[in-house]
């Protein structure tokens, strides 16, 4: 449901076009997790957020300490910086950062499920993740967490948008996203070798020739820029990927499949089944939006 605007401007009327369901969906997402955002203190993790990002350490000692003290690459740590500098450092600052990051993984949930299938599809989605209680968690809690979600949830957006319409422009944005993804976690290497081996599949399963020159030749700047953007990190996530004892044990794989079961429906079946379901919805969706390209 959309409400029309107008707006008198000099050069005259202008007309813009609200949509009241997400206008919602946005604002409830907004109030839970600005709800009592500021209830605890900070907790251990919280309170190294607040150390690394005290201004009395200079760029130098502050790229230093990150790399002696974190795991987590220190474009996070910039942000939380600059936003400090402008409204003081404080542990509800720090958590604002992480929760204007979680609402706005909310709108680019509903703009990558409406780009799947449409807007009612971007509806349930949005509200899904609105109401997700892990990510309302993180998205009140001063770490990356929350941008690890957005910037992933816009790489695949971005993906999406490429194939449907293969440029230079969509290519650069693609690179761009993919490669924040590592910048906001190490864990995001994984989602960032799906992207490029989606892209890698769909160049080798198309057909028209010169369709296939120009997705190889788009990706390749796609994952130049996306390299580029990786390497200032590349440190610190090389030294993550090294550490072989932590508080938390190294998963196993019974680890990591009881997690998935657990949050697809606690049943091996059902999470099975969901998974197989989402593979096959996005290789469909990315079919169709190379013919649509295509004609």
């Amino acid at each position: 449901m959309n409400i029309n605007i107008n707006l008198n401007f000099k050069n005259g009327f202008k007309n813009y076009k609200i949509d009241v369901i997400l206008l919602a969906i946005l604002t409830f997402a907004m109030f839970l997790r600005l709800y009592e955002l500021n209830f605890q203190s900070a907790w251990l993790d919280e309170i190294s957020t607040l150390i690394m990002t005290d201004s009395k350490y200079s760029f130098k000692e502050f790229r230093e300490l990150t790399y002696q003290r974190e795991g987590i690459p220190d474009f996070y740590f910039l942000l939380i910086k600059f936003a400090s500098m402008l409204f003081g450092h404080t542990i509800l600052v720090v958590r604002l950062v992480s929760a204007a990051a979680g609402i706005f993984a909310v709108y680019y949930i509903f703009l990558l499920a409406r780009e799947l299938h449409n807007k009612y599809a971007g509806y349930i989605a949005a509200i899904l993740l609105t109401v997700n209680i892990f990510h309302i968690e993180h998205s009140q809690e001063g770490r990356s967490y929350a941008f690890i979600v957005l910037f992933i949830i816009i790489a695949y957006y971005r993906l999406l948008l490429f194939l449907k319409e293969i440029n230079l422009k969509n290519a650069l944005i693609l690179g761009l996203f993919t490669g924040l993804i590592c910048n906001a976690h190490p864990v995001g290497l994984l989602n960032i070798v799906s992207v490029y081996l989606s892209l890698l599949v769909f160049i080798f399963t198309t057909k028209d020739k010169k369709g296939k020159i120009k997705l190889f030749k788009f990706s390749f700047y796609s994952g130049l820029l996306a390299f580029i953007t990786f390497l200032p990190i590349y440190s610190i996530v090389s030294k993550a990927s090294k550490v072989e004892s932590f508080w938390i044990p190294r998963p196993t794989y019974n680890d990591i499949k009881s997690v998935f079961i657990d949050l697809l429906g606690r049943d091996q079946f059902l999470a099975g089944f969901s998974i197989l379901l989402t593979i096959i919805y996005f290789i469909v969706s990315g079919y169709q939006l190379l013919n649509e390209n295509s004609q």
